[in-house]
């Protein structure tokens, strides 16, 4: 009976902490500036955010060239800001400086939105934004011996609902999510790049 006991609230747990992924349809219009040159483009892709420990998955998608990236992104700082009418907005913000072989990297983002209940899956619900808006900036070498470019972007992404319940109903774990959604990719023919 004990086991039975202690097994029904290690379930009972596991239940209650697994956490809900948020999914966002996401589209960045950029520019890259460097070489002389301005060059305009669009990016489009998933956003997913695992609740439990802040970490977002970047997938983008490069139409023209068949191509998609994945970023894993973390040390997020998020911050609840109380508007006017009892708003409330969460800005998400992260800026890195590091030194990868000699090249300083740099990048910096800020997204916000206003915070509504978002259902997840079907009993659950989670409080976060929507819709997020913002700018990122940040400065990449594409090659050693390159100059450096500057990349600009104003970046939106909208909640998907139909795939956060779906993958959440299905107890995916952030990978299983991203795996499901760059196995889409390459079935249309796209290839990833590293």
């Amino acid at each position: 009976m004990k086991r039975i006991l202690i097994s029904s609230w290690i379930l009972l747990f596991s239940l209650i902490a697994r956490a809900d992924l948020l999914e966002y349809n996401a589209t960045s219009t950029a520019r890259g500036i460097g070489d002389g040159y301005a060059l305009p483009f669009v990016v489009r892709g998933l956003l997913v955010y695992d609740t439990s420990n802040g970490t977002f998955t970047a997938i983008g998608q490069y139409a023209a060239q068949k191509v998609f990236t994945v970023s894993v992104r973390t040390n997020y700082q998020t911050l609840q800001i109380t508007g006017p009418k009892a708003t409330t907005y969460t800005l998400l913000v992260n800026t890195v400086t590091q030194t990868n072989s000699g090249k300083l990297f740099i990048n910096s983002d800020l997204v916000k939105g206003i915070n509504r209940t978002l259902k997840t899956s079907t009993n659950t619900t989670y409080t976060f934004p929507a819709a997020l808006s913002g700018v990122r900036n940040f400065q990449i070498t594409p090659q050693l011996g390159a100059e450096n470019w500057l990349v600009e972007s104003t970046d939106v992404f909208a909640f998907n609902a139909k795939r956060t319940i779906a993958d959440n109903n299905a107890h995916l774990t952030m990978e299983q999510a991203v795996g499901s959604y760059t196995n889409y990719l390459l079935s249309l023919g796209y290839h990833k790049e590293n």
